[in-house]
């Protein structure tokens, strides 16, 4: 019932279903069954703010880099969770590899008391981020890290633990709580490939909410971290390990390989017939905002004069190189058909169609699906865009899905497995477990449930 036609890689008209409290527990057995098939899955997070000073979580020592971030992530809370999961389908007719996508939103709240950004939260809701039903409708959890107590129960802890959540829960069911970590937990006992976009941020929130409690220094953490996920992807990474794009920021890639894909079909894609996603059309001017264009983000927001729309900033790209192009023609050889003669202009350097003037393309005209920029900021739709931005990758560079234990701790180029992007680094951030590290292996924390008065809690306790 949920499954859509099959449909070219520059058509893209994704479908996501957003998921909330009253719902979480039906869409488990189908989420479990879709990672059990999987490929691979994208995971994208949004968060309530990053500190008052960004300038620590970009700090040059990466032991101070992992301080800043671990209290970040332990202040600030996780309001939108994004899973999408890519399943090989096999087509008898085609030999182009074809997945079958399913894209999930998970609103989230946190029952503890979590801090905010103001300008986070206009940035959420400029992007159409709907607090109203987060707070009345949002999944409630109290973040795994939070969850102090021992495997023994004669010294109170795990009844300390229960009688906390207890509070929290205002006396009802985890159930939902326990939703959210056992797709985590699924996502790791089937050893399934996860795929991020400049992930470090992301995976100390995922690992502190849905885990258990960071380490104190960041090899433990590394080495925690893989062993509950042993194959992780970075696609802001393997584009710099590659060197496809100047321009790394997850819409940019986004939308130059949708371009990419209308001349060379790597692979193709069928979407679960979701409900489709709300945006809100915009105008905006005729001239590219240049900050927007370089780093994906501006800090006048939707109060910016000039253009964030991503068609019209490629559209002036593949223009400017088309001059570029032209005028190396020119300088080459003698005039041609279509070059400049008699105060002719060149056939180069005019468009066949009009300028584009902001706002959305509409899908009957376009050659393509333009997908609004208002949309990028979900983090079910920025899961599936990474994801397909990863699937380009991996059918492009032909490297492998699972890492082998000897070349994880390589550092030569085509490897790219368990390696997350560092901002102001010209190396990565391993993940894998160093021969000098002496912590227990990883352990997702046994959440207590308030339910059961003899139950008791046993917790890894990974914080030294």
């Amino acid at each position: 019932a949920y499954m859509g036609r099959i449909q070219h890689m520059a058509q893209i008209d994704i479908s996501c279903v957003h998921v909330y409290d009253d719902s979480i527990e039906s869409f488990v057995p189908a989420i479990e069954n879709a990672i059990r098939k999987s490929s691979f899955i994208a995971i994208d997070a949004e968060f309530t703010g990053f500190g008052s000073d960004r300038r620590k979580i970009g700090a040059s020592h990466l032991d101070e880099r992992y301080a800043a971030i671990s209290d970040l992530v332990k202040e600030y809370s996780i309001v939108q969770l994004g899973l999408s999961i890519f399943c090989p389908i096999e087509q008898s007719e085609s030999l182009t590899p074809t997945y079958e996508v399913s894209t999930f939103n998970f609103n989230i709240l946190s029952l503890a008391d979590f801090r905010v950004s103001a300008s986070n939260m206009k940035f959420l809701a400029d992007n159409c981020f709907d607090f109203q039903a987060l707070f009345s409708r949002g999944i409630r959890f109290v973040a795994a890290g939070t969850v102090k107590a021992t495997s023994d129960p004669a010294n109170g802890t795990a009844q300390t633990a229960r009688s906390t959540v207890n509070a929290l829960f205002n006396g009802s069911s985890t159930v939902n709580q326990r939703c959210l970590q056992t797709i985590f937990r699924h996502i790791s006992s089937c050893n399934v490939p996860v795929v991020l976009h400049n992930g470090l941020i992301d995976a100390m929130f995922i690992y502190h909410s849905f885990c258990g409690p960071l380490p104190k220094h960041v090899n433990n953490f590394a080495a925690v971290f893989s062993d509950l996920f042993p194959t992780v992807f970075d696609t802001k990474f393997i584009n710099e390990a590659y060197s496809y794009c100047k321009t790394s920021f997850l819409e940019y890639l986004f939308g130059k390989i949708q371009r990419a894909c209308k001349h060379k079909e790597l692979f193709n894609l069928q979407f679960s017939s979701w409900p489709p996603w709300p945006s809100k059309m915009e105008l905006q001017s005729g001239q590219v905002c240049v900050q927007y264009a370089q780093y994906g983000h501006c800090r006048r927001g939707i109060a910016c004069p000039d253009s964030h729309d991503l068609e019209f900033i490629l559209d002036e790209e593949e223009r400017q190189e088309e001059r570029r192009a032209c005028k190396r023609r020119r300088q080459k050889g003698p005039m041609e058909e279509g070059s400049v003669q008699d105060g002719t202009v060149d056939s180069c350097l005019t468009s066949s169609s009009p300028p584009h003037k902001g706002g959305f393309t509409s899908t009957d005209s376009a050659p393509y699906r333009v997908v609004p920029s208002t949309k990028m900021h979900s983090a079910g739709f920025d899961a599936f865009a990474t994801g397909f931005v990863f699937a380009f990758f991996h059918h492009k560079f032909k490297f492998p899905l699972l890492a082998k234990d000897d070349v994880v701790g390589e550092q030569s180029q085509g490897v790219v497995h368990n390696r997350l992007f560092l901002v102001g680094k010209d190396m990565p951030f391993l993940l894998c477990r160093s021969a000098y590290c002496t912590i227990p292996s990883a352990q997702f924390v046994q959440l207590p449930d308030p339910s059961s008065s003899s139950e008791s809690s046993a917790i890894a306790d990974q914080s030294s």
